[in-house]
């Protein structure tokens, strides 16, 4: 991640060749930029290659030829899919040979950087196991649970801002795990914050809500049985063209979630164990927990089964889309 690149750096780690692989963009992101700054106070040169529009040998190519304006260079390869078992019909034609011959005797006044986003190398390549034996490797994956927490407490007091614990919890439930989003939405309230402790108040109103927060919200409606608000999230919904067959789709997995906590629950389970066993963070549990307190589980049963009918239904054609949802739902306040 991020501060591994940081702190092998800053400990004269540097080796001629690097490879980021992952599926946090972000943090991959922000790596080549503070190598990038890193070396251009130094008077480094950097170059940027596209992988899906140039061979990898043409790169290698300029990394084993010197430069007449500059003794040391950062190359930098995106899109490096030909390590993965990605196919695309418009990608360059890369001879991997080039490369493994290169990582044998690297430029020792190029830094060669490739990074691709991807959760799974293809290891059954030859370059793939040259590039992790001879290579320094980093893998950028998503952060989770109290990282993701941490690292957007961190955010907000890099833009001057303090943020309330709960507000903290609110804000990461709203924008979700996507890190760029997270600094993005981080900016808008610290400005309008402006100094102020940021309050759980600040972030309803300023952050705006995801789908899978409206449909929570919506069965939460459901749950205490307010018909009105229910009706007019939904009404927001079908005005934002959201697909009600999507909107089906979180509304089943909410009252499935609702079952597996209650059932859990029964055994004794608390909410730790019972979001180690789903994989889940445990806010979202004890939301489900506390909005599962309303049911009854035979009614959980029942209601899970009648969404399961509506999404067969619409699928063979029997019902419309947004009726087939409307049905459930007033299926749901019975």
């Amino acid at each position: 991640m991020l501060h591994d690149v940081i702190a092998d750096w800053k400990k004269g780690k540097r080796p001629p060749v690097l490879f980021f692989y992952g599926t946090e963009m972000f943090q991959m992101d922000q790596a080549i930029e503070y190598l990038r700054e890193e070396l251009t106070n130094k008077g480094w040169e950097v170059t940027s290659f596209d992988l899906e529009e140039t061979s990898v040998q043409q790169l290698i190519m300029e990394a084993d030829s010197s430069s007449l304006f500059s003794e040391q260079k950062m190359m930098i390869g995106r899109n490096a899919n030909f390590l993965t078992s990605q196919r695309s019909k418009h990608a360059a034609i890369h001879e991997p040979e080039a490369l493994i011959t290169y990582l044998a005797d690297p430029n020792p006044d190029y830094l060669v950087v490739f990074t691709v986003v991807t959760d799974k190398l293809d290891k059954r390549k030859k370059v793939v196991k040259e590039l992790e034996k001879k290579a320094q490797v980093y893998r950028f994956d998503p952060l989770k649970g109290t990282q993701l927490a941490q690292w957007t407490f961190q955010r907000f007091q890099q833009y001057e801002a303090n943020i309330e614990k709960k507000a903290l919890i609110r804000f990461v439930d709203l924008v979700g795990t996507d890190l760029r989003m997270l600094d993005t939405e981080c900016q808008k309230v610290a400005t309008y914050a402006q100094g102020s402790e940021i309050t759980v108040e600040i972030v309803e109103e300023l952050v705006p809500r995801t789908l899978e927060q409206n449909v929570f919200q919506l069965t939460e409606h459901i749950a205490k049985q307010n018909q009105a608000a229910a009706i007019r999230i939904w009404e927001d919904l079908m005005y934002q063209k959201e697909e009600p067959i999507k909107i089906l789709a979180l509304i089943t997995r909410q009252i499935r979630l609702l079952l597996q906590v209650k059932l859990f629950s029964k055994k004794g389970w608390n909410e730790k164990e019972i979001a180690k066993e789903l994989r889940m963070h445990p806010y979202p549990i004890k939301l489900a927990y506390q909005q599962g307190l309303r049911y009854q589980e035979s009614q959980l049963k029942r209601s899970l089964q009648a969404a399961i009918n509506t999404e067969s239904e619409i699928k063979e054609g029997k019902i419309g889309r947004q009726i087939g949802v409307e049905r459930l739902m007033l299926q749901l306040f019975d």
